[in-house]
């Protein structure tokens, strides 16, 4: 009778404790995302303690206050939860995008004392990566259309902050390549499946133009001063915090680059916008003693964009992608006498630093 009564208390307990599993899961991740296993959870609660300095264990998802949401424009979880049963701590958790460069770059920049997010660790768990970031109050915005101004100029500074403070750092020196990324001829594989694809046959005249002068635009690249890049800015990427200064994230993608090539995602706002992120840019750069032309980083921006376009685009075979970078090619360039001009900006291959 004993043994049959512990069995059935046994029983009781473990669909207890696989319930509350359930529970706890499903708010910390919706059945879409298929919910973080029971041993990602632990997994959690250790990194977090370790990094903490608190004992192991010690943060409990059990009391979660319910505060979990989803920040879309931030693609983040964020999880309020308690650390000894009276700390409140907040916690990005995402998952995918993780990578023992991104934390080590993370930590050097901070080392520089620049803004940058705190992480905790990360681990693997159903061979998705699951990365754990200190939260970062700010706001972020979902596309740079939405920035006022003021936004645009701040973030202008804040990337010209990253990309001269990124070359103190010896880690990152030693781990970038030297050479621009995208900086190499495509125009020659958009010819080659030009006859395959309606939408490509049907901006012949746009190709061939972009294949007869894209040695200049590759110059534009490769001539220009060098710093750290971002490779991957984007408005998902930059929040504003609430002591009026700005944090960059995801940095997996950084090398060194071009000056003024991190502000490639800016090339397909108004030629005001555009001007106004290149003035504050260039301004912020005199500051640290790095001088070169408004003009030379309007062309690098814009030259950027087109490569890393059209590069992405043949890598992925994404035929949609090369269509929309072509029309904004015909957007931005014009060609006059036989030379390749960027709309109110100037002569291409006379765009120099």
């Amino acid at each position: 009778m004993m043994v049959v009564f512990f069995r059935r208390m046994l029983g009781r307990a473990l669909r207890f404790s696989r319930s509350r599993l359930r529970n706890v899961v499903s708010i910390f991740f919706p059945s879409s995302l298929r919910g973080l296993s029971a041993s990602a959870l632990r997994r959690i609660e250790h990194t977090v303690a370790e990094a903490e300095g608190k004992k192991v264990r010690c943060l409990r998802y059990a009391s979660l206050q319910g505060l979990c949401s989803y920040d879309a424009a931030r693609r983040f979880w964020s999880v309020e939860c308690l650390v000894g049963g009276e700390k409140k701590i907040s916690l990005f958790v995402k998952v995918g995008g993780s990578s023992l460069r991104k934390y080590r770059l993370t930590e050097a920049l901070g080392e520089l004392c620049l803004p940058v997010p705190v992480f905790y660790g990360a681990f693997r768990d159903c061979g998705r990566a699951v990365a754990i970031w200190r939260y970062s109050a700010g706001r972020c915005l979902p596309a740079f259309q939405f920035f006022t101004d003021e936004d645009l100029s701040a973030a202008a500074r804040a990337v010209a902050i990253y990309n001269i403070s990124g070359l103190q750092c010896d880690y990152i020196l030693a781990g970038s390549k030297e050479e621009p990324k995208w900086a190499t001829p495509v125009a020659h594989v958009l010819i080659s499946i030009l006859n395959s694809h309606e939408e490509l046959l049907a901006r012949r005249d746009v190709i061939e133009r972009f294949a007869c002068f894209e040695i200049e635009l590759l110059a534009v690249l490769n001539e220009a001063g060098v710093c750290f890049n971002h490779n991957d800015f984007k408005a998902s990427n930059m929040l504003f915090l609430e002591d009026g200064s700005c944090q960059i994230t995801d940095l997996d993608s950084s090398s060194l680059g071009a000056i003024g090539a991190s502000l490639r995602c800016f090339s397909y706002l108004s030629f005001a916008k555009r001007d106004l992120v290149v003035r504050e840019y260039v301004s912020q750069l005199r500051e640290f003693g790095v001088t070169c032309s408004p003009v030379a980083v309007h062309h690098v921006m814009c030259a950027q964009q087109l490569l890393w376009a059209f590069h992405t685009g043949v890598r992925l075979n994404c035929i949609q992608r090369m269509v929309h970078w072509l029309d904004h090619f015909s957007r931005l360039y014009f060609v006059d006498n036989g030379e390749l001009f960027l709309k109110d900006v100037g002569l291409v291959s006379k765009a120099c630093m």
